[in-house]
């Protein structure tokens, strides 16, 4: 299997996306951390943890639209639902509250080891 491809099962529906590839994902993990820095905790343990749906809807305030569409369209690019490929704009049309669920698991997949990262590094 493609080591870029992950895949749940979310409301019974099976999601499959791409991870991004290190140079767009580099860029957006930059653009993140700093929305993201504010959602970041430790347990008992040390271990870091982050609510990536959280994240979600500091991206969606924050954001003027046309960054949030374009940082939702390179994240779901390659999405596949059920086994099928889907258009974005289609799929998701008075779709939202779904598609919090599947960008939520697309952040966390493309950059939760970069958050345990930052942790590991003390920032």
């Amino acid at each position: 299997m493609n080591k870029r491809i992950k895949q749940t099962v979310i409301d019974g529906t099976e999601i499959q996306i791409y991870v991004l590839k290190a140079q767009i994902g580099i860029a957006m993990a930059q653009k993140l951390s700093g929305l993201a820095a504010t959602f970041l905790d430790k347990d008992d343990k040390g271990d870091i943890s982050l609510d990536f749906g959280k994240v979600f809807k500091s991206l969606s305030t924050e954001l003027k639209a046309e960054e949030l569409d374009a940082i939702l369209r390179s994240l779901l690019s390659g999405l596949a639902i059920d086994g099928k490929d889907v258009d974005y704009d289609e799929y998701f049309a008075g779709n939202y509250g779904f598609l919090v669920k599947v960008v939520t698991f697309a952040l966390q997949e493309n950059f939760g080891s970069f958050f345990e990262g930052m942790d590991i590094l003390g920032e």
